[in-house]
């Protein structure tokens, strides 16, 4: 049996961009905090064992005809390279690597190996959908909605160094445990934090939001924070904030709704924010 993993993060991998830029802010995170980084590469099923699915779209570099009618190949070929990106990247960073490739359901295997794990850091999106930065990704759906661990999501720009994070507070148990990461965050890269006060609360409630949160910062750390109130309570208006404020980071989290299937049919704020 496998040996669970602590003091890592998980890297899930597929060769896309934005799957590099989760991995390159991950190597970075796992250098300042001294983690071990494990990249997994899931040759997917689905597509290896379908005889209609369309591979050449998953994969990034020129097929050799020999292959195109073996997909297993094509793929674990495709792994390959996508394992070996972040092999450099943890090399450079002197961060401790661990490689992994897995022939079955992605989100299933992702979900396994995150056990244990800080973080998952994925892309948003893959190859087959590259060119829409609207679309998030069947497999990142997935594993947003049902990872019990942070999930960082690449995107299609990588800063070099964030330095100013969205941090959305709910007043809920996983805003206080995100929290947590925000703090260390905030002094690893020496970042101003906007926590932005969501759901329209009374005054008295965000007072009291507000002093949780304080209550939870090293006093020297308090002037890189500033809090955030808007009357308005839509997806529209967080994303304002962020481009209003040039924010490298936002740090949400996901609320567990009874009402799943309205989210899934409608799409939850979170999956709102990380289509913008």
């Amino acid at each position: 049996m496998r040996e669970e993993i602590t003091g890592t993060i998980l890297v899930a991998v597929d060769g896309s961009h934005l799957a590099k830029n989760a991995a390159r802010a991950a190597v970075h995170l796992a250098k300042m905090q001294g983690y071990g980084v494990h990249a997994l590469y899931v040759v997917d099923e689905a597509l290896a064992l379908v005889a209609y699915s369309d591979v050449r779209s998953e994969v990034t570099f020129e097929v050799d005809p020999d292959l195109e009618d073996d997909p297993i190949t094509l793929l674990e070929a495709q792994g390959a390279l996508a394992l070996e990106q972040v092999q450099v990247m943890a090399e450079e960073a002197q961060v401790p690597f661990e490689p992994e490739m897995l022939l079955g359901n992605v989100e299933d295997l992702i979900l396994d190996r995150s056990q244990g794990a800080l973080m998952i850091a994925m892309g948003r999106r893959g190859n087959r959908h590259a060119d829409q930065p609207e679309h998030l990704g069947a497999h990142f759906w997935q594993v947003v909605h049902k990872a019990t661990v942070p999930v960082l999501a690449g995107g299609d720009i990588a800063p070099e160094r964030p330095k100013r994070l969205l941090f959305v507070f709910t007043g809920d148990e996983r805003s206080l445990i995100a929290l947590h990461g925000v703090t260390i965050l905030q002094r690893d890269l020496d970042a101003d934090v906007i926590v932005a006060l969501a759901g329209d609360p009374s005054d008295a409630q965000a007072q009291d939001w507000q002093d949780q949160v304080l209550a939870r910062i090293a006093e020297e750390d308090r002037a890189h924070y500033r809090f955030l109130r808007r009357p308005e309570n839509r997806v529209d208006a967080l994303v304002a904030v962020a481009e209003e404020e040039n924010v490298d980071v936002i740090v949400m989290t996901e609320r567990r709704r009874r009402l799943a299937l309205l989210d899934e049919l409608l799409g939850s704020p979170l999956d709102k924010v990380l289509q913008k």
